[in-house]
């Protein structure tokens, strides 16, 4: 840095890095600004994290037992999150949410296709709730 006497080609050989980087890294030091922010996460997200597991159920509850269809979980699931945000949600944004949450309902089928995953949870919570009394029986 100039004003330690260290030209920055000086100061990128010292630390590492290109000039680019600590010609921007030094403006961002003298207006004051913080280190940039991280890349990727939940900046933005639809839903609370401790919420996401319980909108999977939901978007596989509703969903059931759809023969036929190519990934209905996946377009219940989209359908709910759309409701929600009042606003198109990206392939991304469904696929991220339902991963996680299929990791937290059924954290032993690591590695099963979520296909088959959901289909096993949907058998689960239809039984479960016929046994319950909540749900009519396919009779």
């Amino acid at each position: 840095m100039p004003s330690f006497g260290f030209t920055l080609e000086q100061t990128a050989q010292v630390v590492g890095r290109t000039k680019s980087w600590v010609s921007k890294a030094r403006a961002r030091w003298l207006s004051g600004d913080g280190p940039p922010g991280r890349h990727g996460g939940r900046r933005r997200s639809i839903v609370a994290e401790s919420e996401e597991a319980l909108l999977v159920r939901k978007a596989i509850f509703q969903a059931g037992f759809p023969f036929g269809k190519e990934n209905p979980y996946r377009t219940a699931l989209r359908n709910l999150l759309e409701a929600r945000s009042a606003a198109p949600v990206s392939e991304s944004t469904v696929s991220a949410i339902m991963n996680r949450g299929l990791k937290t309902l059924a954290p032993d089928a690591y590695g099963a296709s979520p296909h088959e995953v959901c289909s096993a949870l949907a058998m689960k919570y239809h039984a479960e709730a016929r046994l319950a009394g909540l749900a009519p029986s396919s009779d």
